[in-house]
């Protein structure tokens, strides 16, 4: 766990997707001190029929939505860090305008995630290390 969606508008080459997932679980794995394979991304591609921007067909490079799934417990300040380095990475690696570029950030409680049929456990890092994180971000 942590779980990144993004959502493209279909046309960005293989090479873009893959530095993209790269970028995008180098940045998860500095700012949330977990292990790189607790970290999934899923690319949803799209054709640009099947989405609106304001009721509108968008162009290809305006559709770019992320979604992060991770656990409760955090410092809000974590959640602000993310929201601002995973947009640097969207907006540098797929070379978009930062205005095209929406984020969310869903906290789960541990009761809600499950690996392997088995609910999770609270983490047992104390929460003033994350703000010592966040620290380092700003």
């Amino acid at each position: 766990m942590p779980y990144i969606h993004v959502t493209l508008a279909s046309g960005r080459s293989k090479q873009q997707k893959r530095a993209l997932i790269v970028a995008l679980t180098d940045k998860m794995e500095r700012v949330l001190e977990v292990a790189r394979p607790d970290i999934h991304v899923l690319l949803w591609e799209l054709p640009t029929e099947n989405i609106g921007e304001a009721g509108e067909e968008p162009s290809p490079e305006t559709t770019n939505n992320v979604a992060v799934v991770m656990s409760q417990g955090r410092p809000p300040e974590v959640a602000l860090v993310l929201i601002k380095s995973l947009t640097d990475v969207v907006e540098t690696t797929l070379q978009v305008r930062r205005q095209d570029i929406h984020l969310v950030v869903f906290e789960e409680p541990f009761r809600n995630i499950g690996e392997a049929g088995i609910p999770m456990e609270p983490p047992r890092i104390p929460h003033w290390h994350y703000r010592q994180v966040a620290a380092r971000f700003d």
